[in-house]
């Protein structure tokens, strides 16, 4: 089966000896009690997320702080929630009744407003603290491979691998319940086209063949992150890796990673 057919918690629910891969994705019951709140939502890789959660019936909002332009860019049929990271009573008017957060948040620019630091870590800041605050279940962060690197080239545009390993370190310290995902260079592309594999350590270099990851595959890792409730507190790089045996191998790694 490919990974597009194996997705949230259908794919937890293998993994744990679920009889049959036919069982629906997530029960009425479950979703209706859920309401997940994308960040970043119009972005290339919030796009691929919204896809993959209206494809799974999912309960979700998609957050953007222009409803107008993001709905001529990723499609009116969402549910848009106005919402401006820099601004923590904006992030808290929007938590009500969230379960759960995925962010693909990035900074539009290396300086103002914009930038890493205001985006990157004071907006992750700010969601992190309202989703305390709020009793959010679980919150994704998508983040970037070769973080931990202070010499990585980002670095010298912005700031933009300081600012994201600051924002990471914030909720590492917060007590929320989280995953940290860190892909490489990311490519559009629907789930299942190539395979992906999960690693820990930040220690692959920023040139190596490995470090791509597919827009497609990250959502649907982001919300099985998401679903998974062990192993809790975990940070990880996800990379396309076309030698892998099988196209789901990602979900058996995605269980065995060590809590930070």
């Amino acid at each position: 089966m490919r990974n597009i057919l194996v997705i949230g918690v259908l794919a937890v629910s293998v993994l744990l000896g679920c009889a049959t891969s036919q069982q629906a994705p997530a029960s009425t019951a479950t979703v209706q009690k859920e309401r997940i709140l994308v960040l970043g939502a119009s972005g290339k890789s919030g796009q691929y997320i919204l896809a993959e959660l209206a494809k799974q019936g999912r309960n979700f909002s998609a957050a953007t702080s222009n409803v107008e332009r993001a709905r001529e860019k990723a499609g009116a049929d969402y549910d848009w929630v106005l919402v401006d990271v820099r601004d923590p009573v904006s992030v808290r008017a929007a938590m009500s009744g969230v379960t759960g957060i995925i962010s693909a948040l990035g900074a539009t620019t290396f300086k103002g407003d914009n930038s890493p630091e205001f985006v990157d870590y004071a907006g992750v800041r700010n969601v992190v603290d309202a989703a305390l605050d709020a009793g959010v279940q679980k919150m994704v962060l998508i983040s970037a491979s070769g973080v931990t690197n202070p010499d990585h080239p980002l670095n010298k545009l912005g700031n933009v691998m300081v600012w994201k390993l600051k924002g990471e370190d914030h909720l590492r310290a917060s007590g929320l319940s989280y995953a940290i995902i860190r892909p490489g260079g990311l490519l559009n592309a629907e789930p299942g086209k190539y395979r992906i594999t999960l690693r820990q350590g930040d220690d692959l270099p920023y040139t190596s063949k490995l470090s791509v990851t597919t827009r497609g595959d990250l959502a649907l890792l982001a919300i099985a992150a998401l679903d998974l409730q062990s192993p809790d507190k975990v940070t990880f790089e996800a990379f396309d890796d076309r030698n892998l045996p099988g196209d789901t191998a990602w979900l058996q790694q995605l269980t065995q990673l060590q809590p930070d």
